[in-house]
């Protein structure tokens, strides 16, 4: 009965142990960087009553195993283990202040040698050491630095985009817009601009009524016809296809090539009297032309005589247009073509033209830079205006317009491509280059590289820690210095790296042992630390003006409290039923 006694006794002990976890984990719920604790218990050896027996046969005569009766002496703790997982990154607005966002420890020196902790906040004395809130001084590397070439954008030359041919729109600026190349490529190079058409270089489509024809009725009077003029088709009751008009622009545009009109381009006729002809045109292009041999048609005055008829043959598998005159007074042809143009009823379709390929951008090598895109504008019966634009991603917009003057009208993308190129039209980008300071980390980090950086106040401000744990300030006044043989001089206000904080990873970081002051020690079941830069290799990204917040789940360590009450005062109650029992024992004598 006394083994039960003992029992609770080694139960109290156990509970009050993780009782005194869950405290320090809830006393440090605010603690930066506070990684909370876990406790685990196991069981104490067993008193054998008896041991174990294996079956002695199979049959009469014989018996079976039997296994082996023990009493447990109780519990013991068997584990308190610190849960490395990383805590809430909060925000401080503090520039020294930051967080490691995965795996890696901070270094920083005390007295006793390098020690680690997950706390961020760092501090300056007035010395200009980078330390912790104790004093401990922040273990950083120096950064590698080299000279590099900086460009900055100065101004686009565009004086040779103005030529014969080309000139800016009214007269304003060429270029507007950011210039988002690469300096560093663009510096003494010229550029131009070309269109490249695409097979086939041109599509026609109709829109519009797909059924046409110029149809002209005379005046009627109780069913008897009493004059005007009649357009009727031959055969009687045919349409003209829109489609196969589109087939007809379609045909000639490739015919005529980069002289092709675009555009949308109504269908409409034309009178040619000089050669006796009435012509079939979709914008400025001739589709067909049908020539006048009627008896009744007077060449000399270009007129239809009266009551006289004349037919109409444009080919192309149309139906001929028969025209009569029930008129007592003959017409002209213009008169005619006229009435045929705005037949009542009848809507010519319009054939719209549009042109294939892209606007590129080529370097003075002939090398694409990239595709642009140009924006025009139509103008009336076909064709382009004379302003454009071209829209560029790496040198802005340029504003151009075409010297129709010198040039003439621009009918297509291909003759503004001409035009650009007749003109001579190029430009340039000037550029400013200057030697600067570029700041480099060293990456995988030995010991003996790990150096307390002491920052000159009288030469820096301003400092802050960026994401690559580099340890930026700005430069109070000019500097120069020489670096891989420049001298190259450090503006006031500029951004300067002065070093690099460095990360601590181990094998087994649960191994670590807490020392105080948010401070861990290498342990023997630790392992010896490996020293990374933030973000490379095993160590974790740094989150600048953050800090990382305790681990500790306040609802979690509340639910082990009160688990733990529960076994504590269970416990308790063995111990007081066994010596209630023992007291019945005591009894029995009286």
């Amino acid at each position: 009965m006394m083994r039960s006694l003992f029992s609770g006794v080694t139960g109290l002990r156990s509970h009050q142990t993780r009782m005194d976890v869950i405290g320090n984990n809830i006393a440090n719920v605010n603690t930066v960087g506070f990684k909370k604790s876990s406790v685990t218990f196991k069981d104490l050896y067993s008193e054998t009553i008896s041991a174990a027996a294996a079956s002695t046969g199979v049959g009469a005569g014989t018996t079976g195993g039997v296994n082996p009766k023990q009493i447990g002496l109780g519990a013991a703790v068997g584990s308190i283990s610190t849960v490395h997982t990383a805590g809430s990154a909060q925000y401080t607005g503090n520039g020294m202040d930051v967080a490691i966002s995965g795996d890696g420890y901070f270094v920083v020196q005390t007295p006793t040698g390098n020690m680690y902790t997950r706390a961020g906040n760092f501090y300056t004395d007035l010395s200009g050491n980078l330390i912790t809130s104790d004093g401990y001084y922040v273990q950083t590397v120096l950064p590698t630095q080299k000279a590099v070439q900086v460009f900055s954008f100065d101004s686009v030359n565009a004086a040779t985009m103005e030529g014969q041919y080309i000139s800016a729109q009214d007269g304003g600026v060429i270029q507007t817009g950011n210039v988002t190349a690469d300096l560093s490529k663009v510096d003494g190079k010229t550029y131009s601009f070309r269109f490249v058409p695409s097979t086939p270089a041109f599509t026609a489509k109709s829109t519009g009524s797909s059924n046409y024809f110029p149809s002209l009725y005379p005046i009627m009077e109780n069913g008897a016809i009493k004059g005007g003029i009649q357009a009727e088709s031959d055969p009687a009751g045919t349409t003209w296809d829109s489609a196969s008009i589109a087939a007809m622009v379609q045909a000639k545009v490739d015919a005529l090539g980069d002289t092709a009109t675009t555009g949308a381009l109504g269908v409409q006729f034309e009178a040619d009297a000089a050669n006796n002809a009435v012509l079939l045109k979709a914008g400025n292009i001739t589709l067909a032309t049908a020539t006048i041999n009627a008896a009744d048609y007077d060449q000399a005055a270009d007129t239809l005589k009266a009551a006289g008829t004349m037919t109409l043959d444009f080919g192309n598998g149309l139906a001929k247009v028969k025209i009569t005159n029930h008129n007592t007074s003959s017409i002209t042809l213009s008169s005619l073509i006229e009435k045929m143009n705005n037949a009542p009823g009848q809507t010519p379709p319009t054939i719209t033209v549009s042109e294939n390929g892209e606007w590129q951008m080529l370097d003075q090598d002939g090398n694409l830079i990239e595709t642009v895109t140009v924006a025009t504008s139509p103008t009336a019966g076909g064709g382009l205006g004379s302003q454009f634009k071209i829209m560029t991603t790496d040198f802005g917009m340029f504003n151009l317009q075409v010297n129709t003057n010198n040039f003439g009208p621009v009918n297509n993308q291909q003759q503004l491509s001409k035009a650009l190129a007749d003109s001579g039209s190029t430009f340039s980008v000037n550029v400013n280059a200057e030697w600067a300071v570029d700041y480099s980390s060293p990456g995988q980090v030995l010991e003996s590289q790990l150096k307390t950086l002491q920052i000159d106040f009288d030469k820096y401000s301003s400092l802050a820690i960026d994401s690559t744990g580099g340890i930026i300030a700005q430069i109070k006044q000019d500097q120069q210095v020489t670096l891989d043989g420049h001298t190259i001089t450090l503006k006031a206000g500029d951004k300067v790296t002065l070093g690099y904080v460095t990360l601590a990873n181990f094998n087994n970081p649960t191994g670590l042992e807490k020392i105080g002051d948010n401070l861990y020690a290498v342990s023997a079941n630790s392992g010896e630390p490996t020293f990374e830069m933030p973000g490379s290799g095993n160590a974790g990204q740094l989150s600048p003006s953050n800090l990382e917040m305790s681990n500790v789940d306040l609802s979690e360590e509340i639910v082990n409290m009160i688990i733990t009450q529960r076994g504590f005062q269970a416990n308790s109650r063995i111990i007081t039923t066994t010596d209630t029992m023992l007291e019945e024992l005591v009894n029995l004598k009286r």
